[in-house]
């Protein structure tokens, strides 16, 4: 089996995270076949799935984490 339509997603906990060294990969990182995801962008956590709820909860501050979950 062969895939030559790919897409890929990268899940950053927030912009600042993201790395900004792209040598020797910039032309696929710049292309529109990488999808990147901020969690910290995505809006209140009450209102996403609970799957990626989850994934944004590891992202909020210790003592928030409780009332969040």
């Amino acid at each position: 089996m062969s895939f030559s339509d790919w897409q890929v997603v990268v899940i950053y906990p927030s912009r600042r995270v993201e790395q900004r060294r792209l040598y020797p990969h910039r032309t696929l990182l710049s292309g529109d076949q990488i999808h990147r995801i901020y969690l910290d962008e995505l809006g209140e956590i009450r209102s996403l799935p609970l799957w990626v709820a989850v994934m944004v909860l590891t992202t909020v501050e210790e003592d928030r984490a409780p009332e969040e979950a």
